[in-house]
């Protein structure tokens, strides 16, 4: 959006200038977006990890994340390494991705953690 203001610095660049460095902007920001879930990816395995290790919330939803991160990363990989950067793979990671997050989410809203297994 700064590049397509009005300040006078931009009169230095014609419109067709702009409305490149705009989009040029946001296949970046789409990019950092793809290195952003390749951390969250790592951050669901190791949360799964702790989950699957407690007694406080049943295994298998902990098993679920790291399974969600493990398709994170591969979903993240699978883009930076594809021509174009398109994803074709994300339609069959979206599913075990939001069964893994849903059911973290649902069971904490639910049923909470029983803090006398811990």
């Amino acid at each position: 959006m700064l590049l397509l203001s009005n300040d006078t610095y931009l009169a230095a660049f014609q419109p067709s200038q702009l409305a490149t460095l705009a989009l040029l902007s946001l296949n970046i920001q789409a990019q950092g977006y793809g290195i952003g879930l390749v951390f969250f990816g790592f951050y669901c395995i190791l949360i799964g990890y702790i989950i699957f290790k407690t007694n406080a919330i049943p295994k298998i939803i902990g098993v679920l994340y790291a399974i969600a991160g493990l398709c994170y990363l591969i979903n993240s990989f699978t883009m930076f390494l594809s021509k174009g950067f398109a994803n074709p793979l994300f339609m069959y990671f979206a599913i075990p991705i939001f069964v893994g997050e849903l059911s973290l989410c649902l069971w904490l809203l639910i049923k909470g953690i029983d803090s006398s297994k811990c």
